[in-house]
């Protein structure tokens, strides 16, 4: 019997903002996140899913992010996503089947080929989309989250 996602684990640039960063004339960087997607998020970690991001990014905007988003577990600065995976899977007491991942770049090609369910947005690179079990329709940080979160509710009905 096969077992539906109850681990959502998400990349944050290019998943949930558009992959695109502003710098103003004092180099902040400013970025984009949709509220649907954020929705989407807070009402999968009401239903029970366990929700986990990854990021290789670090700074003051991944700090804020991380104050604002519903997680389980947060990894910034992360360079081995497989690595977390299988940690969060560990801690979880979990399998490959219980693991739901999406990501959008090349580093996050390994973490896709654990996954159970592997997820890239409509804007991934080709090597992602091609490792990739479901290809959105929507771009990240343009709804991603929210497409998403309908397909993972519908496998747990």
């Amino acid at each position: 019997m096969r077992t539906a996602p109850r681990i959502l684990v998400c990349d944050i640039d290019g998943v949930l903002t558009d992959g695109f960063v502003w710098i103003d004339g004092k180099g902040n960087e400013l970025k984009r996140i949709s509220f649907h997607d954020l929705d989407a998020l807070f009402d999968l970690q009401k239903n029970g899913f366990t929700v986990a991001f990854l990021t290789g990014e670090q700074g003051d905007w991944v700090e804020m992010v991380k104050k604002r988003l519903p997680y389980k577990y947060f990894y910034c600065g992360c360079r081995d996503k497989r690595a977390a995976l299988l940690e969060i899977l560990r801690l979880e007491n979990g399998q490959s089947a219980d693991l739901c991942y999406i990501g959008d770049g090349l580093s996050d090609v390994p973490a896709l080929q654990l996954a159970g369910m592997a997820v890239v947005p409509a804007n991934a690179v080709q090597e992602a989309r091609l490792v990739a079990g479901i290809v959105l329709s929507a771009s990240g940080g343009q709804g991603a989250i929210v497409e998403l979160a309908r397909l993972l509710k519908a496998a747990n009905r």
